[in-house]
């Protein structure tokens, strides 16, 4: 999907929303990080700080640009425009205390299901490291969702 023209590939990537509308709600969030660890990844994008400069759906997905943070995005995006049920979202910035070391995270039902900790896999949050703390937390409307569907 990655290496097609802009108009193909948002064709390609609502027709993998549709797809992932018909599974259930683990097998939906499973198929979009395995999707989604397949992207490109460019230098840095986007600010972990600067929400509202982050571009809508159909921007990401036709600039094909993807550091960390638009990986998580597009992860969201994906999920939230596929079905309703994924309305409970929240993007999680985490920081390692002893590392310094940045994730950054989307988190599905409090944490039951968490994606782009490890890529293309979902863990739970009782599965992190210890020591990290939340940087910056966003909502679904912290993230304008509805206004893109």
């Amino acid at each position: 999907m990655w290496a097609l023209t802009p108009e193909e590939r948002l064709i390609s990537w609502r027709e993998f929303r549709n797809d992932i509308s018909k599974l259930s709600k683990e097998e939906a969030i499973q198929d979009t990080a395995t999707l989604w660890s397949t992207c490109p990844i460019s230098t840095q994008y986007l600010a972990q700080d600067l929400i509202d400069d982050w571009p809508d759906p159909w921007s990401l997905m036709h600039d094909n640009c993807y550091d960390d943070i638009a990986i998580t995005l597009g992860m969201v995006y994906t999920l939230a425009l596929a079905d309703d049920i994924f309305n409970d979202v929240e993007i999680h910035m985490l920081t390692n205390r002893g590392t310094g070391e940045e994730f950054h995270t989307a988190w599905f039902e409090n944490g039951k299901y968490i994606i782009n900790y490890e890529y293309g896999a979902v863990v739970s949050s009782n599965k992190l490291q210890r020591n990290l703390v939340t940087k910056y937390k966003y909502s679904y409307t912290d993230l304008l969702i509805d206004n893109y569907k």
